[in-house]
């Protein structure tokens, strides 16, 4: 699953970052758990509409 946990909830990583504008990028403050690693996320949307993660 692409699901990011803050130790509450736990979200999709396209949701979490849907509000963002092709060339933009976003760097979440805290560390997420992803497939059972703490890790700091960082995303940027691609003029594809895509995600960079």
């Amino acid at each position: 699953s692409d699901k990011l946990d803050d130790g509450r909830q736990s979200l999709k990583a396209k949701v979490l970052f849907a509000h963002l504008q092709p060339h933009q990028h976003q760097v979440l403050r805290h560390r997420r758990k992803l497939w059972g690693h703490w890790v700091y996320v960082a995303a940027l949307r691609l003029e594809d509409q895509s995600f960079l993660i």
